[in-house]
């Protein structure tokens, strides 16, 4: 795991480390930016994402993700959703398009 701050926030890179899920205790990140978790296993992406009041990109590339949840409609702080080779099948008609799209 990588953690960084920078002039522009904190970035967390935890990206192939074999997880099967992000932690509920994400939560406690703060400040965090940017949090890239790609290739892992993970399944479902944690409701506590939400709580992450500042997040504004997350790359969650290479895991095992079947859908994307409603309650990132509520991340308003986010702007780079990042979900390549998943197996996503569902996207909530909540979740709003990001920059750049999926």
């Amino acid at each position: 795991a990588v953690v960084s701050t920078q002039s522009t926030g904190k970035i967390l890179d935890i990206s192939g480390c074999m997880l099967k899920e992000l932690p509920g205790t994400i939560k406690n990140l703060g400040n965090i930016e940017v949090l890239s978790a790609a290739r892992n296993k993970i399944t479902e992406i944690p409701v506590e994402i939400e709580q992450l009041g500042t997040l504004r990109t997350l790359n969650l590339d290479g895991n095992l993700l079947t859908e994307l949840p409603d309650f990132l409609s509520r991340c308003h702080s986010l702007r780079k959703l990042s979900v390549k080779n998943n197996r996503i099948g569902v996207i909530c008609d909540e979740v709003p398009m990001m920059e750049g799209g999926w």
